[in-house]
């Protein structure tokens, strides 16, 4: 354990040298600082109680410290695995142009592509000991679940129960969202976000990835009765390839899962199969896109029973919570940034050259059979969108009367990064699940928009998750660290459409070693 912090404490010195170099001379910066700021501050957390960790075990290892460190390690993994995607993101792109541009122009016609392709993960594998750190991690991992620090398997659904299909390997769920199986067909995926969608004829998915019990994924499989398990011992789920290609059945086992191979005649129709069957001929009616309104509503501005709606069933919910409820019982202040505000931006004559590349690139998306990197497009671009001086004067006005900012807040620098959230929120119109989900019910894009509920969060000393009827768990609650500000409530976490958060951020904010950011 001690070799983990030497090498966690020499990754932080390395990762930090090497994202300090941000500039390229005559192009600006290469990794945006305030993304960098961020991630110094976890990984600098992590190391922080990671040390008490170990402080604690040198005294003495009690009861139930070995799933205190598991949480520090997976607050790890999660650090290190951010870092590595924001340098990919960053990085990827420039090499691409600057290695087809030489490729080009060279007799010998180099680098050669595949080493294009490979440019950033060899960069981020080979420098910042992140490779090192990822290996310690990995046996660390390990370790800690035998000392009492969770099982090797973690079953997230049974399915109905277990599952019984053919047996694929795939690099990632996000790769095969596209794709519809024939047969039923249990996929080992090597890794996931979380934020995927259960492809159409997939019974069940097995994954070295821990995905919470609250991710998308996980809610979804438990609705379908798709099996989905975890397997943290990277040596078994390396076996499991021994039955690619064959028809199995596998079931949960106490706190195992327990996989044979069966003739695959013995297979019926899949879950997914007769639900397709039944919506074959359902129609879906949408509603008119609202139109804009103003750039923003005040808290008293917000109400539940006006239609046609120009805002979300959060932002009603909470103001006719606030109704019911008694004073000794606190909500969080609220206004909205309603529906149509988005539109309005990008149609802004400052946003003229940003609104032409994004509906061409629109067009562009719908011809295309792989998406990812047009979504990453769309989301740049929204990213770029400039703010007209009538959003930040109705946004801050909006705020101000209902008590969520004071006079003088929400100016330079804070602007910034209130304004890259909202636009963060918008931009997550175009992620990859957004897009498969959309196009499986034949959604069209002009018919999704955002509207974005703002509050203050709530300093409170514990933070309380409820979570939905269908979860293993009724609810929780876990220690608030640090200056963290937190207001989760009911529902929050169950409906992932329509509306989103945007939220204060603190300087130094941790998070408990179980808790929700």
């Amino acid at each position: 354990m001690e070799k983990l912090t030497r090498a966690l404490s020499l990754w932080i010195a390395l990762s930090a040298e090497n994202l300090g170099i941000t500039m390229s001379p005559g192009t600006g910066k290469i990794v945006d600082e305030a993304n960098i700021n961020a991630d110094a501050n976890e990984i600098k957390a992590c190391l922080r109680d990671w040390s008490e960790m170990l402080q604690e075990a040198h005294k003495s290892v009690g009861q139930g410290w070995a799933v205190r460190a598991m949480a520090v390690v997976e607050r790890m993994r999660r650090a290190l695995g951010e870092i590595v995607d924001s340098i990919s993101m960053a990085v990827q792109p420039k090499a691409e142009y600057l290695g087809h541009g030489l490729a080009m122009v060279t007799p010998e016609k180099i680098p050669e592509a595949w080493s294009i392709t490979l440019f950033s993960e060899e960069l981020v594998r080979g420098g910042g000991c992140s490779f090192i750190l990822s290996s310690y991690l990995r046996k660390l991992d390990k370790a800690l679940r035998q000392q009492g620090g969770g099982h090797m398997w973690q079953i997230i659904s049974s399915g109905k129960p277990g599952a019984q299909g053919w047996v694929v390997e795939v690099p990632d769920l996000m790769s095969v969202q596209a794709e519809t199986y024939d047969r039923p067909t249990i996929l080992l995926a090597n890794s996931l976000s979380g934020e995927e969608e259960v492809p159409p004829g997939v019974v069940g998915v097995i994954t070295p990835d821990a995905p919470d019990v609250l991710a998308h994924i996980s809610v979804r499989a438990r609705n379908l009765k798709v099996f989905f398990a975890t397997c943290f011992d990277a040596d078994e789920f390396e076996n499991l390839g021994r039955y690619i290609g064959k028809a199995v059945d596998c079931k949960a086992a106490g706190d195992s899962v327990e996989i044979h191979e069966i003739d695959g005649k013995q297979m019926g129709a899949s879950v997914m199969d007769k639900i397709g069957a039944a919506l074959s001929n359902v129609k879906i009616s949408l509603p008119t896109p609202a139109k804009f309104s103003r750039f923003a509503i005040p808290e008293s501005g917000i109400n539940p029973d006006v239609t046609p709606k120009v805002f979300g069933a959060k932002s009603t919910n909470i103001v006719a919570a606030r109704r019911i409820l008694p004073d000794w019982v606190e909500t969080p202040r609220s206004a909205v940034v309603p529906f149509g505000v988005f539109e309005r931006v990008l149609d802004h004559c400052d946003n003229k050259d940003i609104a032409g590349q994004y509906h061409q690139a629109v067009k562009e998306l719908h011809k295309v059979n792989e998406p990812t990197a047009h979504l990453r497009k769309l989301q740049g671009l929204v990213m770029s969108l400039s703010a007209p001086a009538e959003l930040q004067d109705g946004v801050r006005s909006a705020l101000r009367e209902s008590g969520i900012i004071a006079d003088g807040e929400l100016e330079g620098g804070e602007w910034e990064e209130a304004y890259r959230a909202l636009k963060g929120v918008w931009a997550s119109k175009w992620n990859d699940r957004a897009w498969y989900s959309c196009k499986k019910a034949g959604i069209g894009a002009e018919y999704v928009q955002m509207a974005v509920l703002v509050q203050r969060l709530v300093e409170a000393e514990y933070a309380f998750v409820r979570r939905p009827t269908d979860a293993p768990c009724d609810c929780c609650c876990v220690p608030g660290g640090g200056n963290s500000r937190t207001w989760v409530f009911m529902g929050a976490a169950g409906n992932p459409h329509g509306e989103s958060f945007l939220r204060e951020r603190r300087r130094d904010v941790r998070r408990g070693s179980g808790g929700a950011r």
